[in-house]
Order: C-alpha cells, then structure tokens, then sequence
C-alpha cells in the first residue's frame, strides 16, 4: 500500500499513465467566475501521482525551520551561503495523489488529493498569466510547494497564523500550504485562484529584485519606512495581478468573510497619502496591507477597460524587471510610481495621473512625468 493517510509516502514508482499532461478534476472557477469541481487539462504535469511538473513540485508534511523569516523573508544571515545550508523545511516527503480514472479524466479520490491537484492547477494558470504579460522565464521557474506544513508556535509577530492558507516563502523560495479550515468563507483560501496568483505574484517579484538570492534586498541596511514601503508595493502589486487575472477587485471575499476585519476591495476609491505617511511609524509589526490595497486600488482605477488594463500589468512588470537599479536603503513610494508612470502608454498617463493627483496629496509634486503631461 503506498498512500498514507495524509497522501504522504516515501517511496514509490508512478505507473505509465501517471506520466505527462493530464485532464484532471479540480477545483478552481468556470470562466464566469463561479467555484466549483472541472476538468481541466494540467498541460506541464510530469507525474500525476507526484503532483510535480514544470510549474510545481509538491511535497508532504515537514516542520518550518525560523518560521517568523520564512514567511515574510526578514531572516538575515552574513551571506546567501548561510541560507542555502540552513533547511528550512525540515521532515517532508514526496506525496502520492490517490485518484481514479473517469472517461480519460483523474478524478482525485481524497481530500488532499483534490487540494493538490487545484492548488497546481492555479499555479500553472498563473504562471501562463504572468508569462504572457513578458515575464522573464527564469522567474517562472517551477516551485516547490510543501503540503500541510507544521509550526512549532502558533504566532508569528505575535498574531494567529492562518492555517486555511497559502502563502510564498522567498528564503525557501517555496509555497506552503496550510489547509486546515478555520475561516467561514465559501471557498477555501489554498484553493481560491485569486490567492494562488497573490503569492504567485510575491515569487515573480521577489526573482525579478532578488535574481537567485533568498536574502531580500531589504535585509541591507534598509530603513524602516523603505523595507515598510516595499512590503506594500509588493502586496499591492499581487492584489492587482490576483484581480487582474480572476476579474474580480474583490477576489479574496469568497474565503475571508467581514469576521477577519480585512477590507481588500480595490474597486472602492482608496487615499494613498495618510498610508503612505504611516509607513515609517513601525519597525517591527508593520501591517503592509492597508497601503498595499491603496496602491492596487490606484492600478485598478486607471482604466475599466480589460484589454488596456492588460496594457497596466505588462508596464508594472516591465517596471519590475528595472526596479532593482533603483532600489536602495531610502526606497520610497515615488520610487515604484515614477517608473511605472513612464512605462504606460501615453493614453494612460494622463488617467493615472489624475488619480494620483486625488490620492497622494502634497508628494503628488514629486511625481515629475505627471508635471510634463
């Protein structure tokens, strides 16, 4: 017998027509936007049973070595080398999905198999996502992702870990899964598809500033305003990408109800220069998603239209792949808007920099393009 209760295993050899794309019954939205069980064809699968293919390699179980640094990339260290021989993810094993064979389709036969097979699913949907807005094929590298991750504390800066999640490790560079389900939502958080493209987001940017290192450029010597100002950037940016790609500004809804006291709609008109201000007044505990959705907020508003918000997303990464250039200990909200503001298309210029112009107050002078248009 191979699979295990928790569809963990250490050892065992995939069958002949367990190998190559596969049409698989997931769980993920209908091209309305509606949740719910399809058939999907999982294009880059190498090993149904292993869960691995070129847009992710799933593992099983294992412990989080510092998880406070895992999780948000603060862990330091004197050199890259210290990371690399640090294991971070101690314990885990390959898994096995237990599945049967429907009219040529793999319908998952567990729980954990279904979650799997959704979650690789909606990261190989992101990947194609981000790749067709010109992302660097180096950042779409395949990613490991660890299934049903433990913790030795239950806080990290001293707030409840979310364990019906999914979230990106940059200093493991991998995806963990935490889906037990505490949240009332309607749709699981590891398996929403907005999510999944949220931390798909965080990887690409973290490649693009970072290259191969696993130590963030904000472990240098930043100040707290600047590695503060960055974190929010970096969540905007993944909200709009999340939106972006599932067509919804208020994705996350379906999985995280009022009850958590989170407000993510980036529909609703939101100022960007009281948060931006309160960007420095934490050093330890800085909460980066009230700015981070101001700044999604302001890219979605640029334009109603699909096909030219397309045009927003492929200028953020073009100013992605430039943005390390320019980085340093002082990094500042202009820092991120002056670039992208000349990467738009002139029609959309002048419409971003009106918004700006009603939501950054005083630093609105600073933005020198939107003074030449």
């Amino acid at each position: 017998m191979c699979a295990l209760a928790v569809g963990l295993v250490a050892a065992c050899e995939p069958a002949e027509d367990d190998k190559g794309p596969q049409w698989v019954r997931v769980f993920t939205q209908d091209e309305s936007g509606v949740y719910g069980l399809y058939n999907r064809e999982l294009k880059t699968l190498e090993s149904a049973r292993r869960v691995k293919g070129a847009a992710l390699k799933m593992r099983g179980g294992g412990s989080v070595f510092i998880e406070a640094g895992v999780l948000d990339g603060s862990l330091t260290a004197e050199s890259e080398e210290d990371v690399e021989d640090v294991d971070l993810i101690k314990g885990s094993t390959g898994v096995w999905a237990e599945y049967f064979k429907e009219n040529g389709v793999l319908v998952p036969a567990d729980w954990d198999s279904l979650v799997m097979f959704s979650f690789y699913h909606n990261i190989e949907r992101a990947r194609a996502f981000f790749g067709d807005l010109g992302v660097p094929s180096d950042a779409l590298r395949v990613t490991r992702c660890f299934y049903k991750v433990n913790f030795s504390s239950v806080l990290v800066f001293g707030r409840p870990l979310v364990t019906d999640n999914a979230a990106y490790a940059p200093t493991a560079d991998a995806f963990l899964l935490f889906p037990r389900h505490l949240t009332n939502g309607d749709v699981p958080m590891a398996l929403n598809l907005g999510i999944s493209a949220h931390e798909f987001s965080h990887a690409v940017m973290h490649r693009l500033v970072n290259g191969s290192s696993r130590v963030p450029i904000t472990t240098e010597d930043w100040s707290a305003l600047a590695a503060n100002t960055y974190a929010s950037v970096d969540e905007g940016l993944a909200d709009f990408f999340a939106a972006h790609l599932t067509g919804d500004p208020n994705f996350i809804d379906v999985s995280i109800q009022d009850t958590f006291g989170l407000e993510r709609d980036i529909s609703k008109e939101k100022m960007l220069d009281e948060l931006n201000s309160r960007a420095g007044d934490h050093s330890f505990g800085y909460d980066p998603y009230p700015l981070g959705t101001a700044i999604a907020s302001f890219l979605w508003a640029i334009t109603p239209d699909g096909e030219k918000r397309d045009r927003v997303a492929k200028a953020i990464v073009t100013t992605l792949i430039d943005l390390r250039k320019s980085l340093g200990p002082d990094f500042d909200l202009i820092d991120f808007l002056q670039p992208l503001l000349e990467n738009l298309e002139d029609e959309l210029q002048a419409p971003a920099c009106t918004l700006l112009e009603q939501r950054l107050g005083e630093l609105f002078s600073e933005v020198a393009t939107c003074g030449s248009i």
